[in-house]
């Protein structure tokens, strides 16, 4: 049974989600919705309930640029890689990136 309160989507571009404190990329994302996202991220992974403050962009398409906060819910070790699967949530989205994110969803035909 879905506990989500969104449901995900794949995502089917290359989505980085950048670290703002420090302007590196943190993961690609998996998966998103307008609750959170799954992204595959390095050794350098947040352990759950760390707050982040990202930016999730599209650079090869330049259709994404969204700036907020999120927690760490969940991680887990990447199968024959060296990094982690992580399960985010957003926190803190302003009316105009939510907007952003609920148009991206629209025009990738998945909401």
């Amino acid at each position: 049974m879905e506990k989500r309160e969104h449901q995900r989507f794949a995502v089917d571009r290359p989505i980085q989600a950048i670290n703002q404190l420090d302007d590196q990329e943190l993961g690609r994302l998996i998966n998103l919705s307008e609750g959170g996202f799954m992204a595959v991220c390095g050794t350098a992974a947040p352990e759950p309930g760390n707050l982040l403050q990202l930016t999730l962009r599209d650079p090869q398409h330049q259709t994404l640029e969204i700036h907020g906060g999120v927690r760490c819910v969940w991680r887990e070790r990447t199968h024959g890689e060296d990094g982690y699967w992580c399960g985010f949530q957003f926190i803190d989205l302003s009316e105009e990136d939510r907007a952003r994110l609920r148009d991206y969803l629209a025009t990738l035909g998945k909401l």
